[in-house]
């Protein structure tokens, strides 16, 4: 650049503060800028600084101070637990809870011929006791570590090597887990040392993976073969989501639900319906049971009911949009966007 505009450029800015600034970043001011002394009244950005403390605001009341800011908003979230009974009642009780949805203790006592036993000793077993004596000898009073050691310990009885992470109490961190999977191993491992795999007292669901129901073994059944929720016959019912199911499965509104392995769901209806997870025949909805990258049958079927709620007022839509003249072409059809999704204007026709 010309010496002559440089000059010009320098002696253009009437305030020598701004003659600094400018000096500063032509590049032979830096020094002098920087061992200035420190001005906290100073609101200049670069002037004022000698060191890292000096970067640090000083606060005069003691509502405004920077620790303030710090604040786990998280802790708003975190229930305070009043649990009346002791850990071990409340262990037992979690695991039962989880038992009783198998038939398990009923099995398992049938398995055990010609001897009685109370059904506190079907359910906690000589290694429990052993672990909770031991973390309450170590100071753990968090209920929410027992509460997810009784899920996976039972679970892990059952037979089961994964389990899903379901959130129960909207909590945003426990949201952010959700659908999270595990192996019951490593998460035991954790939980037993006494931590907590979201946050303190938290009694979130843990509920069984099952990624193959056709080739799986076990000492019960992992489905109901036929039921009836509400006025929808069922069949095949996965047991681990059964709760969910109950609650879901009428909205639906369909004669009869159909739960099938992913090979047996492909080989009936994959050349008509292009391998979809869901087919509507008639009154009959059919479902895969089989996990696809870590979604289940409980994912696939709130999608479906989303994405039926979604376009149940469909014409309404696209006839607003054509008022609106919000019009568009697309190979050669016009059509409108509804969520990102195009529609033919004439036919309804959703285009992919």
């Amino acid at each position: 650049m010309d010496a002559q505009l440089i000059q010009e450029m320098y002696d253009s800015f009437p305030e020598d503060e701004l003659k600094e600034f400018d000096t500063f970043f032509i590049g032979d001011g830096s020094q002098s800028l920087m061992k200035k002394g420190s001005k906290k009244t100073n609101n200049c950005q670069l002037t004022g600084i000698s060191s890292v403390a000096d970067l640090i605001i000083e606060r005069t009341t003691e509502e405004s101070k920077f620790e303030d800011s710090l604040k786990d908003d998280l802790r708003d979230y975190i229930p305070e637990l009043s649990i009346s009974s002791s850990v071990e009642d409340y262990f037992c009780k979690t695991k039962k809870d989880i038992f009783d949805v198998f038939g398990f203790v009923e099995l398992k006592s049938k398995r055990l011929e010609g001897r009685p036993f109370r059904e506190v000793d079907l359910i906690v077993s000589k290694d429990d006791r052993y672990l909770l004596t031991y973390l309450q000898s170590t100071g753990i009073v968090d209920f929410g570590v027992y509460d997810s050691i009784a899920q996976l310990r039972a679970l892990s009885d059952l037979g089961f090597s994964e389990a899903r992470f379901v959130q129960t109490d909207c909590c945003p961190l426990c949201e952010a887990y959700d659908g999270r999977i595990y192996n019951i191993d490593n998460a035991l491992s954790l939980v037993t040392s006494g931590k907590h795999l979201v946050h303190e007292n938290c009694l979130c669901k843990f509920i069984p993976v099952i990624r193959k129901r056709a080739e799986y073994v076990g000492a019960f059944n992992v489905d109901v073969e036929s039921v009836y929720i509400g006025e929808t016959l069922v069949e095949n019912l996965p047991l681990e989501y059964k709760d969910e199911l109950y609650d879901l499965i009428p909205m639906l509104e369909y004669d009869k639900v159909v739960f099938n392995t992913y090979r047996e769901h492909a080989k009936s209806f994959t050349a008509e319906s292009d391998g979809a997870l869901l087919v509507e025949d008639g009154k009959t909805l059919h479902v895969c049971s089989d996990y696809l990258r870590n979604y289940s049958s409980l994912d696939y079927l709130q999608c479906w009911l989303s994405s039926e709620d979604s376009y149940t007022c469909l014409d309404e839509v696209l006839d607003e949009k054509v008022k609106l003249e919000d019009v568009y072409y697309l190979n050669g059809r016009k059509v409108v966007e509804v969520d990102g999704i195009y529609f033919d204007i004439e036919t309804k026709e959703r285009l992919d």
